[in-house]
């Protein structure tokens, strides 16, 4: 029963704080005059993460045809029989990793040339 007193009265003060509050706010005086250079850094402060999200969705899109165009490179190499089907299944592997960031690019095309040297042999 004291703490349903204890709640009631907390939500008084709390309703009581918020009506004086919301009485109390003053109006804001306009200037008259807008300072361009602080409208132009407000704007930019808001577009600027939308350019950044847009230029990483970019940045993820060319990626993408990337690793499109390297799959395309490998099946004409295994048709041509470049390759065979266990260094295709290698290489796709190997092109998955990178497509996940688990190795670079050099290190993708090292692995390919090293593969590629080893059926030469």
């Amino acid at each position: 029963m004291k703490l349903k007193a204890v709640s009631g009265i907390m939500l008084i003060l709390l309703l009581i704080g918020m009506l004086i509050l919301t009485f109390n706010i003053q109006p804001v005086k306009a200037s008259g005059s807008i300072d361009p250079i602080r409208s132009i850094a407000f704007i930019s402060l808001l577009i600027g993460p939308v350019f950044a999200v847009l230029g990483f969705w970019n940045m993820v899109k060319q990626k993408q045809t990337d690793l499109v165009t390297r799959l395309e490179e490998l099946k004409e190499q295994l048709g041509r029989g470049v390759i065979t089907q266990e260094e295709y299944e290698h290489l796709l592997f190997t092109l998955s990793n990178l497509s996940t960031a688990i190795i670079t690019e050099e290190e993708y095309e090292q692995k390919k040339k090293n593969l590629l040297e080893k059926s030469e042999t």
